[in-house]
């Protein structure tokens, strides 16, 4: 694997372990189908948050966030709706949040933006 691709996995491992120290239970993690992928899948309460996580090495001019084009948010969109339609069991109002990681080193910031789309 990569560097990119290490910087990606590890990005979400701290996004899974945020998300569950505010307590959301992760159900999935990189879930895939043929429309595409979703980082974490969580519930939290009354939702079934599907989770964009977006890792940088500290110091870029572009936060993490600002990579979530709209083309990324509607193909988000549409796999949610994939596994929600297979995925009866989880009746909660779907949420589309977005995670920013930002490492340098042995720091991590870590941003939550909760339905950010």
């Amino acid at each position: 694997m990569n560097a990119r691709g290490k910087l990606g996995r590890q990005g979400e491992r701290i996004a899974a372990r945020f998300l569950e120290e505010l307590g959301y239970q992760i159900r999935e993690r990189n879930y895939r189908c043929a429309l595409g992928e979703i980082d974490l899948i969580a519930t939290s309460g009354e939702y079934l948050v599907f989770v964009e996580v977006k890792a940088r090495t500290a110091g870029q001019s572009i936060h993490p966030s600002a990579s979530v084009t709209p083309r990324k948010q509607a193909k988000v969109r549409q796999v949610g709706e994939h596994y929600r339609a297979h995925h009866p069991q989880y009746t909660q109002q779907p949420r589309f949040d977005v995670v920013s990681v930002e490492v340098a080193g042995k720091e991590e910031k870590v941003e939550h933006l909760v339905n950010a789309f």
